[in-house]
This record gives structure tokens, sequence and C-alpha cells, in this order.
């Protein structure tokens, strides 16, 4: 599986696609629970759920750059992540989530049943850092870049 650098500007966060695709399906399913988002959040809502279900390979992308063009945004799409972020450690949505994300690969029950019994808890609390990583970086709290190669730069499966 390969990586993604998510960034704001200059800095950002590598993390590995399988994180990514699933946290982003956190932030999707979050917005769709959102009473009359704004026309701009629900693009990014599709957005992140086709790049969340496309099947691409290190070039997924949250497109923060071009979504936070005003402080209004980035206070409302740093919001909905501290809403998935609590979600997740809901611990049941994440089931859903894992369901919904491995649903459009067509697995059968089984295959799906020995995925979601074989999600380790390291994934798991790989997955909360991603999401943690992923606030901080909203609040300007992350000042590693793209060619930084440091362990707290980098979130892995």
């Amino acid at each position: 599986m390969g990586s993604s650098f998510v960034n704001i500007k200059e800095q950002g966060f590598w993390v590995s696609d399988g994180l990514l695709e699933v946290w982003l399906l956190s932030l999707a399913r979050e917005i769709d629970f959102a009473v009359e988002p704004p026309s701009w959040l629900v693009e990014a809502r599709q957005y992140w759920y086709h790049q969340a279900t496309g099947g691409f390979t290190g070039c997924i992308s949250p497109d923060l750059n071009s979504l936070i063009i005003s402080e209004d945004r980035r206070q409302e799409i740093t919001k909905i992540s501290e809403q998935a972020l609590i979600s997740l450690l809901d611990g049941n949505t994440e089931r859903d989530i894992k369901i919904e994300y491995w649903a459009g690969f067509n697995l059968t029950d089984t295959t799906l049943n020995t995925f979601l019994s074989d999600w380790q808890a390291s994934s798991q609390i790989n997955l909360l850092k991603t999401a943690k990583q992923f606030i901080k970086l909203l609040r300007g709290e992350v000042t590693s870049v793209a060619s930084d190669a440091g362990a707290s730069s980098w979130i892995s499966e």
C-alpha cells in the first residue's frame, strides 16, 4: 500500500493510504450527519468519499489547500474532524466505516469478517493518530514538511 503527504501549504505529515482512506471516509460520514452543511462542505464530502473509495495508491489527498480559503472554513473542517474523532473513539462507528470501506471491493462476507477480526490494535491506534495529526495540522500545530523523514511526520499501518 502506498503513502500520501497530507498538507496545508508546506506543512503536513506522511500517512499510509489505508489509514488516510478510512479517515476521509470518517469525515464524509460525519458530514452526512451535519444539519444543512454549506455547499462547499457537501462538495468536500463527495471528494473525500471518492478519495477514500476510489482505489488510488500514493496520491490520496484531502485537498486542504483548495478547501481552506478562509478561517471560517478551517474552523468548520476542524469541528467536523473533532466530531469524527469522537465518533471513532466511540468504537461502534469504526466497524461501520470499515464495512463501508471494504464493501466497495465486493468481498464475500467471510473475507470481510476475516478482515474485521484481523484489524489489529496497532491499526486502530494509528487511525486515531492519523485523526489527531489531521486536527493538529488544521490548527497550525504541524511543522513537518514533505522532505522530513522523521518518525514524527510519518504514520503507517
